[in-house]
């Protein structure tokens, strides 16, 4: 596939995450505002429940001297009790009587509990002597070692006074109904919250593939500009070179074979000093060294062959006496022609900024195929320059390369100090293997 259509697809894969992460969201704060609602719901519940069920005991309760029951009273009280346990309205009930800072179970159904006490807690009290019926969920303590874990149970609490005047307290387990209440409410309330992200993202699918269809046809246009954009500088170069090819060069090897005949015959006649005319030629033969390399620069030849060859050749083409440019590649027939090209005119760049701006001693150029991409490195030891600092006006020729690596889904990296500029490409090529 290609690269644009990677691109199209990072575009609505990001999309469909987007909704994905929108559902969740929606769908964590519904289930928590959800479950809150529940479970207030059931305490209300449970309330209005206990407050009906706890008045009625308790008016039973009221007329009875529960403080200090015998076996009789015992057995009339559970019996009041124990009507509401077998159906089912209330799961265990205690009833405690108020002594100093302590309160303690006088009677219960379940007779292991019956002496147990607890603190005092002034807090409670005057809720109940308030006449608030005060529900609570059941904790995990010793005091509740028989109802905790017994399934959805809440505990309520009300303030009666028996027949003898003595302040009773009664608490009820009622079994709560958050379960149920839970399950509805998300059934009633999750589904409408889950399904507006969820249409919200199909509503917005065909804006995400308009989106992203624009932003693949912008990377082709921007790919095709920056192809463009380095054709149109080879064609420039090329002009240039065939001015020189078909011109200058033509002329000056025509004037230095017409010198060297003029020093030749001079020698005979006297007319003439060879010296002189001997310096001449040389000095067009140095003349014609150097178009001839600043040719191969403007204009280097097509790249025909293995990769290595073609920087072998460029080596040598662009090295001087100052400057020695030393190439060490593994085979690059391993690669596909595109990046082959595209790595070509990157390390023709980058050694021709060398040359031309870092009066370096020494370039070395590195190729490494393997493992599916081309790394190439060219360092030389020249005096460097600042890599932040913007491009003089007219030099693009490193923008525009790291522009072309980038859209070929590679790495452009250069570190330049003192002692000479490191710059290291590496492209993605399923054909780049060990060779």
């Amino acid at each position: 596939m290609s690269r644009t259509s990677s691109s199209a697809r990072r575009a609505l894969t990001i999309h469909a995450i987007s909704t994905v992460v929108a559902t969740i969201i929606v769908a964590a704060i519904s289930a928590a505002l959800t479950t809150t609602m529940a479970l207030d719901a059931a305490r209300k519940q449970a309330a209005a429940i206990a407050d009906t069920v706890a008045h009625s005991v308790a008016a039973h309760l009221a007329v009875i001297d529960v403080s200090n029951p015998d076996p009789e009273t015992h057995e009339v009280v559970l019996g009041e009790l124990n009507t509401f346990v077998d159906a089912g309205v209330i799961h265990r009930a205690k009833i405690w009587q108020v002594e100093g800072d302590e309160a303690v179970v006088v009677i219960s159904d379940e007779p292991r509990v019956e002496g147990d006490r607890r603190p005092f807690s002034p807090e409670l009290a005057a809720r109940l002597d308030a006449g608030e019926v005060v529900v609570l969920d059941v904790p995990d303590d010793p005091e509740h070692r028989y109802e905790f874990g017994r399934g959805d149970l809440v505990e309520a609490f009300i303030g009666f006074t028996d027949a003898s005047g003595v302040p009773m307290r009664l608490e009820l387990y009622l079994p709560s109904a958050a379960p149920q209440t839970l399950r509805s409410v998300l059934r009633a309330g999750l589904s409408p919250a889950l399904l507006g992200p969820i249409l919200l993202g199909v509503v917005t699918f065909p804006l995400a593939l308009r989106l992203a269809r624009r932003l693949e046809q912008r990377d082709a246009e921007r790919r095709e500009l920056l192809q463009a954009a380095l054709a149109a500088s080879d064609r420039e170069r090329q002009r240039l070179a065939a001015r020189l090819h078909d011109g200058i060069i033509q002329d000056l090897a025509s004037v230095g074979l017409a010198l060297e005949s003029l020093g030749k015959g001079a020698v005979g006649r006297g007319s003439a000093d060879p010296a002189m005319l001997t310096r001449v030629g040389e000095l067009l033969d140095a003349d014609i060294a150097e178009l001839r390399a600043l040719l191969t620069e403007l204009a280097p030849p097509e790249l025909e062959g293995s990769l290595e060859t073609a920087l072998r050749d460029l080596a040598t083409d662009l090295q001087s006496p100052r400057v020695q440019i030393h190439v060490a590649a593994t085979d690059g027939d391993h690669t596909s022609q595109e990046t082959a090209t595209l790595t070509y005119r990157i390390a023709r760049e980058l050694i021709r900024n060398a040359v031309e701006h870092a009066n370096p001693g020494a370039v070395f150029v590195v190729l490494e195929c393997a493992d599916e991409q081309v790394r190439l490195q060219v360092r030389d030891d020249g005096h460097g320059f600042d890599t932040t600092a913007p491009a003089p006006e007219g030099h693009l020729g490193l923008s525009l390369l790291r522009q072309a690596v980038a859209d070929s889904g590679g790495t452009f990296e250069i570190e330049s100090s003192d002692a000479g500029t490191t710059a290291v490409v590496i492209l993605p090529d399923p054909l780049a293997r060990d060779a």
